[in-house]
């Protein structure tokens, strides 16, 4: 198969998988959305996440390279792996752009130390 049991990573190696990555899959029932996936959609993997918690928000509903599933529905997970697959890398594109533009630490870190201080 295609995968691979990988131990500690530092995080430039985290971001050189995922430049490399076609598909980031977060197939989970709790854990919503997650760091891990805006960092595979900033360096262009297509991510496939489960439609649970604020996964539209982040990562921007009907977003090039995004596919959501029900975590309840294989069949759909299934699909929206063969559709990302499918659609191959979107790169540097809208969704990468989006997440830029709105959740990395630069953008996120003074609006937290700003709320913490309030």
């Amino acid at each position: 198969g295609g995968e691979s049991w990988l131990e500690s990573l530092s995080y430039a190696a985290v971001r050189a998988l995922h430049r490399r990555a076609r598909v980031h899959v977060l197939a989970s029932w709790t854990e919503v959305v997650g760091r891990v996936s805006l960092e595979a959609a900033l360096e262009g993997a297509a991510v496939v996440a489960s439609d649970v918690g604020f996964a539209r928000h982040y990562l921007g509903a009907g977003s090039p390279g995004v596919f959501f599933f029900e975590p309840v529905d294989r069949a759909a997970l299934a699909e929206a792996l063969q559709r990302a697959w499918d659609g191959g890398r979107p790169g540097d594109g809208p969704t990468a752009r989006r997440v830029a533009e709105r959740f990395t630490w630069n953008r996120v870190g003074p609006l937290l130390l700003e709320a913490w201080a309030s």
